[in-house]
């Protein structure tokens, strides 16, 4: 995330509960001081990319920044964002996952953030109708005086903000042939794989969730996703296992414990035969 000592910020209230919504932005970089190493979030964050130049690596997987590319993070993802000096970009930080205005606007409903439907970032062919959004919110920030209804009026313009993404999102899908009307099951199915705060391991415990047996379970998303339910809840456990080791100081126990391993061992076991490397070794490479 930007060092908010240099780059400025506004927050402004988006629910009744005291919520704060985070737009920051930067035309260039000369600002920016990134975090060190690889963190974690905790809030949806949007980037837009203007003019690409450097990598970003989210989940440990490392992309290279292109012209006119929005990437998608959801909270619980790990990342590091290495622009060039002359990259053009734009941070949304949302901190919460919901936007009250007459009715709930869920951030986690919106297709761009679910891990089904994206790898996480796009190429468009042009980002200047949400860079021109993103200048309209922070011209209302920036200005003193705000009216009674101010964050009405900034939920408002978010909200905006995420269906006009929503809608080059979904235009892009439709180009490519990639899109298609999931059922409920496989989208309520993608929103537990992508809570990080669910550590649940086998495809019973989904189905218990969800109200179907693990064999319905496990033959609709096969059919949706050429994968079978227990491949998507591996790849899970797997991600939040590389995060903990990376992020937290918990022993290799305290973290087989937190993601419901019956020992050690197991755990071992586990990530050595997904990933030929076992969970220490692992940290290490990040230490």
């Amino acid at each position: 995330m930007m060092d908010k000592k240099n780059i400025p910020y506004i927050g402004f209230e988006i629910s009744k509960d005291d919520k704060i919504t985070e737009v920051r932005s930067s035309g260039k970089t000369q600002n920016y001081v990134p975090t060190i190493g690889i963190h974690r979030h905790k809030h949806h964050e949007i980037l837009i990319i203007k003019k690409g130049g450097g990598t970003h690596f989210i989940d440990f997987k490392k992309i290279n920044v292109v012209d006119n590319q929005i990437f998608f993070l959801r909270p619980g993802q790990v990342h590091q964002f290495l622009p060039h000096e002359d990259t053009e970009f734009y941070f949304v930080a949302i901190d919460s996952d919901e936007i009250q205005l007459n009715s709930v606007v869920k951030l986690s409903h919106f297709e761009f953030f679910q891990s089904f439907h994206t790898a996480g970032y796009e190429v468009f062919d042009e980002v200047d109708s949400l860079i021109t959004l993103t200048k309209k919110i922070r011209k209302l920030l920036m200005n003193d005086e705000k009216s009674i209804n101010h964050h009405i009026l900034m939920s408002s313009y978010t909200v905006i903000f995420l269906i006009e993404l929503q809608n080059k999102f979904l235009h892009l899908i439709k180009e490519s042939s990639q899109q298609h009307s999931s059922p409920n099951l496989v989208i309520e199915f993608n929103k537990y794989i992508d809570n990080s705060s669910i550590s649940k391991r086998f495809v019973k415990d989904y189905a218990d969730l969800l109200f179907v047996s693990s064999n319905y379970l496990n033959e609709v998303i096969k059919k949706e996703t050429n994968k079978p339910a227990s491949f998507w809840i591996n790849q899970k456990i797997l991600l939040e296992c590389k995060r903990l080791l990376t992020q937290s100081s918990l022993s290799i126990k305290e973290i087989s414990s937190q993601l419901e391993f019956s020992n050690s061992a197991h755990f071992n076991r586990f990530f050595k035969r997904h990933l030929d490397i076992t969970p220490l070794e692992f940290r290490k490479q990040y230490q």
